[in-house]
């Protein structure tokens, strides 16, 4: 029995650590290192960009109203996502909330994230985006209601997909409530790209009656 003592706190120990982080691990590349106020290694906080482009993005998406992006997707920023996506860290979407924001000038009314397709959520079991946005709306204070979307067609991987073919595959994918009418509203993603998904988002949400959609994501890269 003492044997397996052992084996059973390594497993606590590990499941503890993809949830909460119990080592001090850099929240971007992963490595265990020094990390700054933000949970940054210092080699991964000198290859941070600042995008400079975001009036291109409002230029080519119609619908949005405004947008913030923390960081380019560039350096190990993708490294960093993608464990939370795919690595089941939960605990990232807490760090990266609390390196996004929105602009002063916004008046918001109620925040909503980007919804997955159902099929795709119970597979995952969790939506990254979503969790991001419950804590971003918490230090903020602002109202959050995951209900003023839902997606109700499945859209596959776009990473290779151009501007055109990624409007095509989020046309109808997505469908909002009622409840968006007369709402100034704040939109929140990981990743935006072209723009496609949040621009198809603000859309069906205008459509409902929604006075502005403003849009803040953690990330912006070139298609």
């Amino acid at each position: 029995m003492s044997e397996l003592i052992p084996r059973i706190s390594s497993k606590i120990h590990d499941f503890l650590n993809l949830l909460f982080a119990v080592d001090a691990e850099c929240i971007l590349c992963g490595e265990e290192a020094h990390t700054d106020n933000f949970g940054m290694c210092k080699n991964c906080a000198s290859m941070l960009i600042y995008p400079n482009d975001t009036e291109d993005l409002l230029n080519k998406n119609q619908y949005l109203d405004g947008i913030c992006v923390a960081f380019a997707y560039s350096g190990t920023v993708p490294d960093g996502v993608l464990r939370m996506k795919y690595g089941h860290r939960l605990y990232l979407s807490e760090k990266f909330a609390a390196l996004m924001d929105v602009r002063e000038d916004w008046e918001i009314d109620v925040a909503v994230a980007v919804p997955m397709y159902k099929k795709k959520l119970n597979a995952r079991l969790y939506n990254h985006s979503d969790l991001m946005a419950r804590f971003l709306c918490s230090r903020l204070r602002i109202p959050y209601d995951g209900s003023l979307l839902m997606r109700i067609k499945p859209t596959p991987a776009q990473m290779r997909a151009t501007r055109k073919d990624r409007l095509v595959l989020q046309a109808g994918s997505v469908l909002a409530s009622d409840d968006c009418d007369g709402k100034s509203i704040l939109l929140i993603d990981d990743v935006c790209t072209t723009g496609s998904t949040v621009n198809e988002c603000a859309k069906v949400m205008k459509e409902k009656g929604a006075k502005a959609v403003y849009v803040t994501v953690f990330a912006h890269g070139k298609a």
